[in-house]
């Protein structure tokens, strides 16, 4: 079996919203991070996970990686888009540090399609919160994926089997291998899971130390598409095998070696407003907008959206943070 590289808990409605010493005791233990459910699916309706919100917040709040699932009714590609972009509009481009993964467990729903059309609905959830620079993946038992689940082709798996070895014949990057695990902090028993990959090196921030030249593929002599000023925060979402080459979400490629970039370990830094700046609730430009601020001042910023343009600032609401709009200072 792989190597494990992390381990950490699925949290939802039905675990209540423990007390902050949980999330601090939890981290302290050395488990390393949270899936939390955002939302789910009922007779073909979507609701939003009422502990979500909560979740998100003490993860933060606690430096824990923090991924998603949504309880999926999907029995097409149109009902697998249709959630996605549901659960987009929950996350409202705040990031995240593992994927967005559909749960597919559902019997009265999923469960009565085809193999065909529940790949082909996997496929559309993730191809969907793809196309926004977060990381896709399926959940389901064992079962599932193998007799009930089509072709999902290079599409990452968390796959769930209850016991002291995982008899899985695909590839998989979590499994989820017990229901009971007593885990600090939490009261009760909890689904624990096992991390195999390295996700914080597959999609992450950068900051440029130069001007980066942006090319229409990995290679070196691929068409030049133009250029990413090193006054600005962006997001990789895909890596080259040699780790060397980055594609920066919503522009090309561009190299991300250690003398042309610095990753963005912790989302805590300065900036200066270039001119008068809209404070809005969150990362969304329609989202309500709740002050202003000032040409020239300086403010801390603590967390940065999904696509690197939107800062949170220290005391609350977010701006855009582009080279527009700011000054990044060291």
């Amino acid at each position: 079996m792989a190597t494990v590289k992390a381990k950490g808990i699925d949290v939802s409605y039905w675990q209540g919203k423990p007390a902050d010493s949980a999330y601090r005791r939890y981290k302290a233990a050395g488990w390393d991070f949270l899936i939390a459910r955002i939302g789910y699916g009922a007779n073909g309706v979507r609701h939003e996970d009422l502990s979500f919100a909560y979740n998100r917040d003490k993860a933060k709040k606690y430096s824990i990686p923090l991924g998603v699932y949504y309880y999926s009714n999907a029995r097409n590609a149109a009902e697998g888009k249709a959630e996605a972009r549901y659960v987009l509009r929950l996350l409202q481009k705040q990031s995240l540090q593992l994927p967005v993964w559909i749960d597919m467990e559902d019997n009265a729903t999923s469960g009565k399609a085809g193999k065909a059309a529940l790949a082909a609905a996997c496929r559309a959830f993730c191809e969907t919160i793809e196309a926004e620079g977060y990381m896709a993946g399926v959940y389901a038992s064992s079962s599932w994926f193998t007799t009930k689940i089509g072709n999902l082709k290079e599409i990452r798996r968390w796959v769930a089997q209850y016991n002291d070895k995982l008899l899985f014949n695909g590839s998989y990057d979590m499994w989820q291998y017990t229901s009971t695990a007593v885990v600090p902090g939490f009261s009760g028993v909890r689904d624990a899971n096992r991390c195999y990959v390295e996700f914080e090196k597959q999609n992450f921030l950068i900051r440029p130390k130069v001007d980066l030249l942006v090319r229409s593929r990995s290679s070196l002599r691929s068409r030049k598409k133009g250029v990413i000023g090193q006054n600005g925060i962006y997001r990789i979402v895909k890596v080259n095998k040699k780790g060397t080459r980055g594609l920066v979400f919503g522009a090309g490629w561009v190299t991300i070696t250690d003398k042309y970039v610095t990753r963005i370990e912790t989302q805590n830094f300065r900036v200066e407003t270039k001119g008068n700046l809209i404070v809005r609730a969150s990362p969304l430009l329609s989202s309500v907008q709740t002050g202003k601020l000032k040409k020239g001042r300086r403010y801390r910023i603590v967390a940065v959206s999904q696509d690197g343009k939107r800062g949170q600032l220290q005391n609350g609401g977010w701006i855009t943070m582009t080279d527009k709009y700011v000054n990044i200072l060291p």
